[in-house]
């Protein structure tokens, strides 16, 4: 959403006191798998959520003097870019943080920022959430998992989107092609403005975001836990 949490203030406050509506790029809460998920969730069919994880890696080198690798103006690596979207994704699917245990480093690219990371969140129900993230990676699917004590799911998005759900003793596989999850973001976006809907991605999703972030960059340079201060 920004550079930093105060960035995230400003431009929140700033909306309301001019009555402008304000969402967030987080495209993955507009797919209609993560949306069913978050109701399996929510009604407990997975039963209680032991862990889960997020993997988005790729193979994206920067040129020297991209503004992704100036941290001034990026605010940091992979972290920042895919990074931000695996957490989302997991805050949206399992609600908020309490702390995170974070590792980044730039080793393959040597950049100023980092090309992997690796955080480790609590959250707030106590499930664990591992997120990993890299542009170092040439060959690999982007992954969700979650497992809980009554079943699991698994997505994986490669040449095409595939979910396999574990519900008990039953197991179910989906295929399908990718999709221009921009599409239903404006839509949404449009019936927002419209009064004919509430935001999927409003600006305290985006705060709650970086404040996660930050709270990673700061346990990746101390090399200790962080607790994460978040807006309910």
């Amino acid at each position: 959403m920004a550079m930093n949490v105060d960035e995230c203030k400003r431009m929140i406050n700033a909306c309301e006191r001019n009555a402008v509506h304000l969402e967030i790029c987080f495209l993955l809460r507009f797919h209609p798998w993560y949306r069913e998920i978050r109701q399996l969730i929510s009604n407990g069919d997975f039963g209680e959520v032991i862990e889960s994880r997020a993997s988005f890696l790729k193979w994206y080198p920067i040129e020297d003097g991209v503004w992704r690798r100036d941290p001034t103006r990026s605010g940091g690596g992979v972290l920042m870019d895919m990074g931000s979207h695996a957490i989302d994704l997991l805050t949206y699917l399992l609600g908020d943080v309490s702390k995170v245990t974070a590792l980044v480093n730039s080793r393959t690219a040597g950049w100023n920022v980092e090309e992997t990371a690796t955080v480790l969140m609590q959250m707030k129900s106590g499930v664990h959430a591992i997120v990993d993230t890299s542009f170092a990676v040439p060959h690999s699917e982007s992954m969700l998992e979650i497992y809980g004590t009554n079943g699991s799911v698994i997505v994986s998005s490669g040449g095409e989107w595939k979910l396999k759900t574990y519900l008990g003793d039953s197991v179910q596989e989906k295929l399908k092609p990718h999709e221009n999850l921009y599409k239903p973001q404006v839509e949404h976006f449009s019936r927002c403005i419209d009064g004919e809907a509430e935001p999927l991605a409003p600006g305290i999703a985006g705060l709650k975001n970086i404040q996660i972030i930050s709270a990673a960059y700061e346990s990746a340079r101390t090399g200790q836990a962080v607790s994460v201060s978040t807006l309910s």
